[in-house]
Parts: C-alpha cells; structure tokens; sequence
C-alpha cells in the first residue's frame, strides 16, 4: 500500500495527485501508458474511489492524463512539435523532439494520377507512384502519410520504406529537397484513418497538404499527412 500522511494538512487527494504527478514525471508511468484503474489505485493508497477520481480529475485538466470512455486513464504524450517553415522530414522531426520515429508502408504501388497531382508536379503522365505509410513516434500511431511522384521515381517501388526516412533515401539518390508548399486545415477521421490512427471516427485531425521541390524549383512530390492533433503542434 502506498504511504499517504494522515496527520498532514494537505488534504489526501491532493497527495495523492502529486504521488501520481511525480510517478508521471519520473517516468514510471510513460506516455500513453494506461493508469490502474481508480478502484486499483484506492486499494493502493486505502482511500475510498471517490478521493482517488478526485486527484486523478485534476490532473486531467492539467493535461497529465487523458480519459478514454470504456478503456480507462491514460499519460498524456508530449506534443510533437513540427517545424513547417523547413524542410524537414518526419524523421528528422522526432530526432529533434527527442522521439523515435517509425514507420509501415500501407502502399508502394503505381496509380493513375489525380487530376490534382498531375497539376502540382506539372507532369503530363498518366499514372503516377504512390508511397503511403503510418506513421509511428514512439511506437505510438501518430500519422498516415501519403506522397505521390512521377514516374521518373519507380526505384521507390523496391525500397523497403519500412521504419526508413523517406527524405534520406532521396538524399541518397541524388534529390535534394529545398523548398515546399504547404496548406493547413482541420478534417475529420474517416473509418480507415479512425482505424489506423487509433482514434473515434469523425474525431478532428489535422490535415497538411505539401508541394516538395528541388533547388531547381522543380516539383518531386504531392504530400498528404493526416495527423492526430492531439499530440501535434505546428510551428510556422
């Protein structure tokens, strides 16, 4: 049983609350770990459910935790914060926020293209390959990432695109990437992304939307990123 000071002024839930706060920061309960539940942590401290759901309520209105109907009380993950006036990839983004990236391709294929891709990349083909992954920080599902290249780019159709920064490879094969475009807005979960992304279908996600180019100005690539807000922060 964990040691609560009877004798102290300081009221038991708010022990109670700094016990769980000092657990959160110290690592012990990690990001997006699931809590015991409020009667597991009442046998634990021997308190009654109700001064536990009370410590618990206030640090979730101080963003330490997070509670998910029917599945329990979860450690808030730090945001991720996404620098877009650079160009930098998702891998490199997770270094600098000191988070693991990781990925699994859902697509490698050749498709016809999009009236809308064809414009971007200014091409006159009529197919076009598509490159599209989850996206993973942390082993948590943070993204789904898709991209589509003209065909001048079907060596990306035997890489395994597995857990591998995209950009690097580009790197690797001679493309540098300068400059991009981007568009910002809100979108809602469709039944796939709600699966994959582990969250409510209709749930608010954000949606960025890139045009990639070269040194020369020239288009490589169409982008699409549909991310889950809640643990994402844009900076312009």
């Amino acid at each position: 049983m964990l040691v609560l000071d009877n004798q102290n002024f300081v009221p038991l839930y708010q022990q109670i609350e700094e016990m769980l706060r000092h657990k959160i920061q110290a690592g012990e309960y990690q990001s997006s770990m699931r809590l015991p539940s409020e009667a597991e942590l009442a046998a634990q401290f021997g308190v009654s459910t109700i001064t536990v759901k009370k410590a618990v309520l206030n640090l979730v209105e101080q963003g330490l935790l997070r509670r998910k109907q029917g599945k329990g009380t979860f450690v808030v993950s730090p945001k991720q914060n996404r620098d877009l006036t650079q160009v930098v990839s998702f891998s490199e983004s997770c270094r600098l926020n000191g988070t693991e990236a990781g990925s699994k391709t859902l697509e490698q294929s050749v498709v016809p293209a999009p009236l809308f891709v064809k414009e971007a990349l200014k091409c006159q083909e009529n197919h076009v390959i598509l490159i599209s992954r989850l996206r993973f920080v942390d082993d948590a599902p943070m993204a789904v990432e898709t991209n589509w290249f003209p065909m001048f780019y079907s060596f990306l159709l035997d890489e395994d695109l597995n857990n591998r920064s995209l950009f690097d490879l580009l790197h690797q094969k001679k493309t540098p990437l300068a400059t991009a475009r981007r568009s910002i807005e809100i979108c809602n979960a469709t039944s796939k992304e709600s699966q994959l992304l582990q969250v409510a279908q209709e749930s608010p996600l954000l949606l960025i939307q890139s045009i990639v180019y070269n040194p020369s100005k020239c288009p490589i690539f169409v982008g699409k990123q549909v991310i889950n807000a809640e643990h994402f922060k844009v900076i312009v």
